[in-house]
């Protein structure tokens, strides 16, 4: 069935009709005025607003950087501590399988997106880095309370120094001291000494 012919070709008269707004415009435009645009700098203010970023100002301030200083090695079992309690580990170290690359027949055979050299090697200071951590949390957990409580404090992990009748600034270097002994004679750390 053919709908086209049972539509009337008869405008409605009842729609108003519109005024066509584009009925005047033959493709011109009101002429507009040239304008130049100048970039003129005047030398004298240039060269003064150069001279007052490069000299120091009365007020400002300085960043004093000091020389590199090696980490004890307190320091960088510590270090190692800390970003490992920092670790969000949900999965408890159990990781899915995607991903995961099954052993080549040729050694030579390379995976797209894949080099097992690095990611091999960047297992092996992972699992590096976990070990230090570990030994350091055991010898940590294995102090005093207050001495604890110190060395948390010292790494920012607690916030707030739990004994008040005793003195933050006395107890650390005891509290360090027992952890360097401590630390000196564990299996994954020992190196460091």
């Amino acid at each position: 069935m053919d709908l086209t012919a049972t539509i009337p070709a008869a405008p409605c008269e009842s729609a108003p009709t519109r005024p066509k707004l584009t009925l005047g415009w033959k493709g011109k435009t009101a002429p507009v005025p040239d304008v130049i645009f100048d970039d003129y700098v005047d030398p004298a203010a240039l060269a003064k607003a150069v001279e007052a970023t490069l000299s120091p100002a009365a007020g400002a301030r300085s960043l004093e950087v000091s020389p590199w200083t090696e980490p004890s090695p307190l320091d960088i079992c510590l270090n190692h501590w800390v970003s490992w309690m920092g670790q969000d580990d949900r999965d408890l170290g159990a990781k899915s399988q995607v991903g995961m690359c099954g052993g080549a027949d040729d050694p030579d055979e390379k995976h797209e997106g894949f080099e097992a050299d690095s990611a091999a090697s960047d297992a092996a200071a992972a699992r590096a880095s976990r070990e230090i951590a570990m030994a350091t949390d055991a010898m940590i957990n294995s102090l005093d309370r207050d001495y604890k409580a110190a060395i948390w404090r010292r790494c920012n992990i607690a916030s707030v120094w739990k004994f008040p009748h005793m003195d933050f600034f006395a107890t650390l270097p005891l509290a360090e001291k027992a952890l360097e002994d401590k630390l000196s004679k564990n299996v994954a750390t020992r190196a460091f000494w």
